[in-house]
């Protein structure tokens, strides 16, 4: 019997295979990780994020989607990529204060952990010291969206 989307969930606290080689070979479609952080955790960081209590960095989509992103989103077409790399280490500490073990720590563990080994984190700049942002958090407000779409 054949699949049509395949999901394997993963507990954070027992990564105990390698689902992202499925991944990659076609044999799942996603997986879903669950108890990264406690509830109680995410419940502050939401608290946080409201009012953001860590200071990101704020910058908007177009008024019409009435949404926005903590951080810089890369823009590839923009012609001075030198602000994006010059936030980098502001957005890493304010990630950091957001939750314990931060954000950047936490999650690349746990792809570490969920791909048998391989290293994740930020990509390094393209100057010596840089580096990429590891992400960035959106959002949106009262009768907000964020169109789908695909990152890399």
């Amino acid at each position: 019997m054949s699949h049509f989307f395949q999901i394997e969930t993963v507990d954070a606290e027992n990564p105990s295979d390698a689902p992202l080689a499925a991944l990659r070979a076609g044999e799942l479609h996603a997986v879903l990780v669950r108890n990264v952080y406690p509830a109680e955790v995410m419940e502050a960081a939401v608290r946080a994020l409201e009012v953001n209590a860590p200071g990101f960095v704020k910058s908007h989509f177009p008024a019409a989607f009435k949404a926005f992103f903590y951080g810089l989103n890369l823009n590839l077409a923009a012609p001075d990529l030198r602000p994006y790399f010059a936030g980098e280490p502001g957005f890493r500490a304010a990630l950091a204060a957001l939750v314990s073990p931060g954000i950047e720590a936490r999650v690349g563990d746990l792809l570490t952990a969920l791909d048998d080994g391989p290293a994740y984190g930020a990509a390094p700049g393209p100057q010596p010291g840089s580096r990429y942002h590891f992400t960035t958090i959106r959002g949106h407000g009262t009768g907000g969206f964020i169109p789908p779409h695909f990152d890399n």
